[in-house]
């Protein structure tokens, strides 16, 4: 990888990197905070899925029309916690996505204390990991696991869709091994009839250095299987321990037949999320501590994610 990133400065918060612009849409003008996205109308009307924290609900959402339309709201009758992060199995076409309970703390963002409990009570009472089929209805909506993900956070799939890996991101000092510095990702088996909690990965960098930030949004690499995400800090390559997770030749998954931290790069803002581009780039967007947003641009070696070795300053 080589070692300049560029970056670029917008308000307001950053938290989502979607890859090939969600599509094939044209997007253009979107890092001035609030500048409405340009539309290609000459192509076809893709679509994407919007996860509306807030509003505890996902929605699709018309990249042509800027159009929502709400998908599902509802646990067994009950309003989820406020949906955070989504990804697509297009072998099962299946959505897998994260419940935690951020959505009851935007006044008083990640900061642990007894109202933590009571605003998961307030909702589901647990904060949970979720699929349901592509064009499903709400009552498909099937509960993977309520029990295992404490905070679950950032969530996405192996490149042959046999395992699912979820980030819990660790702020404050309410959880027991799940503090500020510390990262866990919770490995699932998954099938047709559920999935099966198989390992945790975890690892800490305790501050200052891990001051900032926390396992929030990541990306499997195709070729070796490594999670390459937000970390505390910064931007982290992980192992996720398992050589069938990987989808490659044994000597590119390698690197992942380690369970672990193998890398990490330091950046002073708060990673949110990270994508893989064709353009041969990894971009990332962070938020600062007064709340703006940037857009880190990092070029990656022969147009592929790094493995643990290259990721560097």
């Amino acid at each position: 990888m080589s070692s300049s990133v560029v970056q670029v400065q917008f308000g307001g918060g950053a938290h989502g990197a979607p890859q090939r612009s969600w599509g094939g849409a044209s997007w253009r003008g979107v890092l001035d905070g609030g500048t409405r996205p340009e539309r290609d109308r000459r192509r076809p009307r893709p679509s994407g899925y919007c996860l509306r924290l807030s509003a505890r609900k996902i929605s699709r959402l018309d990249l042509t029309t800027l159009e929502l339309e709400p998908l599902v709201s509802e646990f067994n009758g009950t309003r989820l916690n406020g949906p955070n992060d989504i990804v697509l199995d297009r072998h099962s076409q299946r959505l897998y996505f994260t419940d935690p309970i951020y959505a009851y703390l935007e006044k008083h963002r990640l900061r642990d204390s007894e109202y933590v409990d009571e605003a998961c009570a307030r909702g589901l009472g647990f904060t949970g990991v979720f699929r349901m089929p592509v064009g499903g209805r709400p009552e498909d909506l099937e509960l993977l696991d309520g029990a295992g993900a404490r905070r679950p956070n950032g969530i996405a799939l192996s490149p042959g869709g046999s395992r699912l890996y979820v980030s819990e991101c660790c702020q404050g000092e309410h959880l027991p091994n799940c503090t500020q510095g510390d990262a866990h990702y919770l490995v699932y088996r998954v099938g047709g009839r559920g999935a099966e909690l198989e390992r945790r990965v975890s690892f800490r960098i305790p501050p200052p250095g891990g001051a900032r930030g926390c396992a929030d949004g990541f990306k499997v690499h195709p070729g070796t299987g490594l999670i390459v995400g937000s970390c505390p800090g910064g931007i982290c390559v992980v192992g996720a321990g398992a050589a069938e997770e990987a989808g490659a030749s044994p000597a590119a998954a390698a690197p992942g037949m380690r369970a672990g931290l193998l890398a990490r790069l330091e950046l002073r803002h708060k990673v949110s999320n990270v994508a893989f581009a064709p353009d041969g780039f990894m971009y990332a967007t962070g938020e600062d501590a007064g709340g703006g947003g940037a857009l880190y641009r990092v070029p990656l070696r022969r147009e592929r994610p790094p493995r643990g070795d290259e990721l560097r300053r």
